[in-house]
C-alpha cells in the first residue's frame, strides 16, 4: 500500500536515509552474535538500534517501520528479561524484520531518487509488518503459557528505561537544541525578509520547512522518554511548530501573498519557541501556550473566511480523485515478472514470491485492471510446484503486460499540453469512447456521492480497459506537468569525518594561506630585483611541497573507511547460504581495521559476494562428507586484509575441497579454449587462471547460488578496473585462497615518466622491476624476435615506439646518449620483458584521471594525468601494450 508524502516530508526522508545506514550496517552483525555468544551488552545494543530506528522515523509518519521496530524491540526486551530463550527461530525473526526495514528504506530511496517536486506516493505500508508483529506475538504467547508466573504489564513509556543510556539521550538533546537554535535564528531572518517581500513563495516554503524540521526533531525526542519538564517542553514545541506550519501551508495553498496582518502573530510564536528551547536547556517548567494557540487558530479561521483560503482537507478531497500513478504499477509488475521468471519453483522461497505477488495484486487493484485472478493462479501453481502450469500462466500474464507497456508508451509519447488538466470523462470523449450525453448523465449521478466517475461509467458500458487507458493518459500528463514546472531536487551524499581530521585540515589550510602571502611578497621582491629572492623562492617551494603532501594525506584519510564495514555484511550471507545448503560454516576475519578508499570498498562488494557464494556452494563440503575424510564438520571461510607498499591485499580463503587443476584442463579442452597438447604446457598454478574466463565453470550443476560461470569473471573484471590484480592458490582437498591486490586509492599512484618517440608517457611503478641502460651489443635478433642480456639472463625485448605507433623501427638507427639503450624491465602476471624507451624523465606520484572507453585502445591506456604546465600525459599498461 502506498502513502502520500509532501515536499517537506521528502527532505526529512532524505535525512532518515542518511541516518539509517549507521544503524542497519551493524544490526545484522549483532543479531548473529546473539546466536553464538549472547551477552547483555549485545542485547542492549540490538534493542537500542531498533528503538533508535523507531525514533528517527518519527520525523515522518512511517507506520510500517515504526510497527516493525516496536515489535522487534519488544522481542529483544523479552530476551533481556529472560522471558524468551534465544533460538534459531528468534534469530530468523530478527533478521527477517531487519530485511523488511531495509526493503522499506530501499523503496523510499528508489522513489525519491528522481524526485522532481510536489507530492509523491511511496510503497511503505503492508509489506510484511503485520506478519512480523504476529510472529512476535506468537512467541510471546508461548512464553506466557510456559512461564505464567513471570508475566507482568509494563507501561509503554517504560520500554526504554534501563536500555537507552543517559549518554545517548543527552547527545540527542544536545543535537536537537543546537539545531533548534539555528532554525529559530533562521526564522527571525526569514520573517524579516518575508515582511518586506510577502509575495515571495520561496520564503514561505523555507519558513514552513523550518517549522516542519523543528516539529520532527521534537517528535523524535518525545519517543525517547526524557525527564518530565523536558518532555512537556518538547510536546509544546511540537504543538506550536505544527500550528505555525499549518498557517504557512494554508497561505501557500491559497496562492496569495502572505498577509501582513499575520506577521505580528507569528513573531510571538517564534519567541515562545525560544523560551521553550531555554526550558529544555535548563530543564525548567515550560511556558504556557494554550492562549497563543487559540489566538492563532482564530486568526487563521478569520483569514480563511475573508480570503477564501482553501483548507488542506478540501485539497485532499481533490487529490483522492487523482488515480495512482501507472508508472508505479508498471514498476511493481515488472519487478514481479522479473522475479517470477527466474524463480526456482522446486527450491525457491515461496514467501518472497507471495510477497511480490501481493504487491502486484495491490497495484492491479489500484489501476482497476482485471488480472488479479491471473496472478493468484500463478501463485497457486508455484505452491503446487506445477512447473508447466506455472510457466504457461506466467507467459500469458507477461504477454498481457507487454501490451499494456506498449499502449502506455504510445500514450505518453503523444501527450499534449492541453491534456494536463483534462478529466477522465473528457479524455474518453476525445477518444470517442463515450458520448457527451452519457458523460453528462454520469456527472449528474456522481453529484453528492463519493463514487468515482470511472465506476459509474463502467455501469454505462465503458470497459475497464478503456478507462485504464484514460487513467494512464491523465497520470502521464500530470507527471509531465510536474516535471515542467518544478525544479529538480538535489540529492546529497554525506561522509562522516573524524573531527581531528577536520582540525588538521583547517590548520593546513591556514598554513597554505600564510604561504600564499609569502609568494606575493617574493613576487614583489622579484620585481624590485632583490638578490636573495631565489633562495627564498626555493624554500617556499619546498614548504609548498610539504604542505601539498600533508593536504593530500589528510584529504585521502577522510575518504578512508575500515574494510571491516564490508566484511561484517557477509556474516549474514554466509549464515543464510550455509543454512539453505545444509552446511556448517564459520566466518573468520583478520585485519578488519585496514582502511581503504570508500570507492574501493564499494567496488569490492561484488567480487567478494561471488567468491563467498563459490566457497559455500562449491568449496566447502557437507558435514557428512567432511567427517568421512577426517575434516571438522564445520568448515571455515576467512577474510584477511593487510597493507603492502601502496596496495591493500584482500584474501578470501576456505578449507573446502579445492579446485582440481585436471578438471579445469578438461573443461578448457571441452570448451575449445585450448588443445589437449597446449594444456600440458600450463603448470597447475597457471591452469587455474582459466576459471576467470567468462562462462567457465567446473561445476556440473547450476544452482540458484552459483555454477553459471560468471562469478570469477566479475571478480577479475572489477578488480582490474581498479588497477588491481587477482591471484588464485588452491590445493585439492585442502581449500582455495583468492587474493586481490588493490591500490589504496583510485586517484593517486606512483609512476615512472618516460619519453617514447617525441611523446611523454607514464608507466605504473608497481610493474617496473628496474630501469637500466645497456650497450647495443647486448641486444640480439633471433627469428624475428629481439632479445637482450640482462646480468647473464636473456629476456624478450620490445621497442615501445614501434608498438605504440605501428611503425617499424630500426634500433641501430636511433641515437642514444653514450650509445646506451634505456630499458624498462617489466614484471607482471608471470611475464618478464624489457621495453625500449628514448629517455627516463622522472619518478613521482601522479593524479590519475579517467578517459572515455572509446579512447582506451584495447585497455593499454589506463588513464591520463595533467602536468604542472597543463600538458596531458597518457598512462600505459605495458603488458597490454606488448600484447
Amino acid at each position: 500500500m502506498k502513502k502520500r508524502f509532501t515536499s517537506e516530508d521528502i527532505e526529512l526522508l532524505r535525512e532518515i536515509l542518511e541516518e539509517s545506514p549507521q544503524y542497519l550496517e551493524g544490526i545484522e552483525d549483532n543479531i548473529l552474535s546473539l546466536e553464538k555468544n549472547p551477552s547483555e551488552e549485545i542485547i542492549d545494543e540490538v534493542f537500542r538500534t531498533f528503538h533508535s530506528l523507531k525514533g528517527i522515523t518519527g520525523f515522518v509518519d512511517l507506520p510500517s517501520v515504526t510497527k516493525t521496530c516496536h515489535s522487534l524491540e519488544s522481542l529483544v526486551k523479552m530476551i533481556k528479561e529472560d522471558k524468551a530463550t534465544i533460538t534459531n527461530s528468534i534469530i530468523d525473526l530478527l533478521l527477517d524484520g531487519t530485511d523488511l526495514i531495509k526493503e522499506i528504506m530501499a523503496n523510499i530511496e528508489s522513489a525519491i531518487s528522481n524526485y522532481n517536486g510536489g507530492e509523491i506516493e511511496i510503497d511503505v505500508i503492508g509489506l510484511g509488518e503485520d506478519e512480523i508483529e504476529k510472529r512476535v506475538q506468537d512467541i510471546s504467547n508461548l512464553e506466557v503459557e510456559s512461564k505464567p508466573e513471570r508475566e507482568e504489564i509494563i507501561p509503554e513509556k517504560d520500554i526504554s528505561e534501563g536500555i537507552l543510556s543517559d549518554t545517548f539521550l543527552t547527545e540527542s538533546l544536545n543535537d536537537f537544541t543546537e539545531e533548534f537554535s539555528e532554525n529559530i535564528s533562521e526564522l527571525d531572518e526569514l520573517m524579516l525578509n518575508l515582511e518586506n517581500h510577502p509575495e515571495n513563495k520561496e520564503l514561505i516554503a523555507d519558513i514552513m520547512r523550518a517549522f516542519h524540521t523543528i516539529k520532527g526533531g521534537a517528535r523524535l525526542l518525545i519517543s525517547l522518554n526524557p525527564e518530565p519538564n523536558i518532555l512537556l517542553s518538547l510536546k509544546r514545541v511540537e504543538k506550536i511548530s505544527h500550528s505555525l506550519e499549518d498557517v504557512f501551508q494554508s497561505v501557500r495553498e491559497s496562492g496569495t501573498d502572505f498577509p501582513t496582518t499575520l506577521v505580528d502573530l507569528i513573531y510571538p510564536g517564534i519567541d515562545m519557541l525560544k523560551a521553550l528551547n531555554n526550558s529544555i536547556l535548563q530543564n525548567e517548567t515550560p511556558v504556557e501556550i494554550e492562549n497563543y494557540i487559540e489566538k492563532l487558530e482564530k486568526s487563521l479561521d478569520e483569514l480563511a473566511s475573508e480570503q477564501k483560503v482553501q483548507k488542506r482537507v478540501e485539497g485532499k478531497r481533490e487529490e483522492t480523485e487523482i488515480p495512482p500513478s501507472f508508472q508505479a504499477f508498471l514498476n511493481i509488475t515488472e519487478q514481479f515478472l522479473d522475479f517470477a521468471e527466474h524463480f526456482n519453483i522446486k527450491e525457491g522461497d515461496i514467501k518472497q514470491l507471495e510477497r511480490m505477488a501481493t504487491m502486484t495484486i495491490s497495484a492491479l487493484n489500484a489501476v482497476e485492471l482485471k488480472k488479479v485472478d491471473t496472478v493468484q493462479k500463478i501463485l497457486k501453481a508455484a505452491e503446487e510446484k506445477n512447473s508447466k502450469v506455472y510457466k504457461d500462466r506466467l507467459k500469458n500474464f507477461s504477454t498481457w503486460f507487454a501490451d499494456v507497456v506498449s499502449r502506455y508508451t504510445r500514450i505518453t509519447a503523444t501527450i499534449s499540453p492541453e491534456d494536463e488538466t483534462k478529466r477522465i470523462g473528457e479524455l474518453l470523449k476525445e477518444d470517442e469512447k463515450i458520448s457527451n450525453q452519457i458523460l453528462e448523465q454520469a456527472l449528474v449521478e456522481q453529484k453528492g456521492t463519493s463514487e468515482k466517475i470511472g465506476k459509474i461509467l463502467q455501469k454505462k458500458g465503458i470497459t475497464s480497459e478503456e478507462i485504464s487507458t484514460a487513467l494512464m493518459k491523465q497520470s502521464a500528463a500530470r507527471r509531465k506537468a510536474i516535471e515542467k514546472t518544478l525544479p529538480t531536487a538535489l540529492t546529497t551524499r554525506t561522509i562522516r569525518v573524524n573531527s581531528e581530521k577536520l582540525d588538521k585540515l583547517m590548520n593546513l589550510a591556514g598554513e597554505v594561506l600564510t604561504l600564499k602571502n609569502q609568494y606575493q611578497h617574493i613576487a614583489k621582491e622579484a620585481e624590485l630585483g632583490v638578490q636573495s629572492v631565489t633562495k627564498r623562492l626555493k624554500n617556499s617551494v619546498a614548504e609548498m611541497s610539504r604542505l601539498s603532501n600533508e593536504l593530500q594525506a589528510v584529504v585521502m584519510s577522510m575518504r578512508m573507511v575500515p574494510i571491516g564495514t564490508l566484511f561484517n555484511k557477509y556474516k549474514r550471507t554466509v549464515r543464510d547460504l550455509a543454512k539453505s545448503l545444509g552446511k556448517k560454516i564459520e566466518l573468520y576475519m583478520e585485519g578488519e581495521e585496514t582502511e581503504v578508499d570508500r570507492n574501493v570498498l564499494e567496488k569490492l562488494a561484488d567480487p567478494i559476494t561471488h567468491m563467498v557464494r563459490n566457497c559455500v556452494d562449491h568449496g566447502i563440503e557437507l558435514p557428512t562428507e567432511r567427517k568421512a575424510i577426517g575434516k571438522n564438520e564445520t568448515g571455515y571461510i576467512r577474510f584477511k586484509a593487510y597493507y603492502r607498499g601502496s596496495y591493500v591485499f584482500v584474501e578470501v580463503e576456505d578449507d573446502g575441497k579445492g579446485i582440481d587443476p585436471n578438471a579445469v584442463r578438461a573443461k578448457a579442452i571441452d570448451k575449445g579454449l585450448v588443445s589437449p597438447e597446449e594444456t600440458m604446457r600450463y603448470n597447475d598454478e597457471e591452469i587455474l587462471n582459466f576459471i576467470f574466463i567468462p562462462g567457465f565453470s567446473t561445476s556440473e550443476v547450476v544452482s540458484n547460488v552459483s555454477g553459471r560461470g560468471v562469478g570469477m569473471d566479475v571478480v577479475k573484471t572489477n578488480v582490474e578496473s581498479m588497477g588491481g590484480k587477482v591471484y588464485v592458490d588452491s590445493k585439492v582437498g585442502k581449500g582455495t585462497k583468492i587474493t586481490m591486490r588493490i591500490p589504496l586509492s583510485l586517484s593517486i599512484f606512483k609512476g615512472l615518466m618516460v619519453e617514447i618517440g617525441s611523446q611523454q608517457y607514464i608507466l605504473p611503478l608497481d610493474v617496473v622491476e628496474e630501469t637500466i641502460k645497456v650497450n647495443m651489443k647486448k641486444i640480439h635478433n633471433y627469428k624475428n624476435f629481439m632479445l637482450v642480456e640482462v646480468r647473464s639472463e636473456t629476456i624478450p625485448l620490445f621497442i615501445a615506439e614501434e608498438l605504440l605507433n605501428g611503425l617499424h623501427i630500426e634500433l641501430k638507427e636511433k641515437s642514444f646518449e653514450f650509445d646506451l639503450v634505456p630499458l624498462v624491465i617489466v614484471s607482471e602476471e608471470g611475464n618478464r620483458f624489457a621495453l625500449v624507451v628514448d629517455q627516463f624523465l622522472e619518478e613521482s606520484e601522479f593524479l590519475i584521471k579517467s578517459i572515455p572507453d572509446y579512447l582506451r585502445s584495447d585497455s593499454f591506456i589506463t588513464g591520463v594525468t595533467i602536468l604542472g604546465d597543463g600538458t596531458p600525459v597518457l598512462i600505459l599498461n605495458p603488458t597490454k601494450v606488448v600484447r
